[in-house]
């Protein structure tokens, strides 16, 4: 099982330099976009309750 965990990290790395590597080249707001991809990583899970609580 831990073969597949790396080789999840390791597409997700590869994922990531791909995405910055297109925002420098592509994009009209690069520093933003390197800084959402910098910021985010590949673990799906649902938002804490305190981020969606309404006020």
């Amino acid at each position: 099982m831990g073969t597949m965990q790396t080789w999840r990290k390791a597409y997700g790395a590869l994922k990531d330099q791909t995405a910055v590597g297109l925002a420098h080249v592509n994009s009209d707001f690069k520093e933003v976009d390197v800084a959402i991809v910098k910021a985010t990583n590949h673990i799906e899970c649902p938002p804490k309750e305190r981020h969606i609580r309404s006020q």
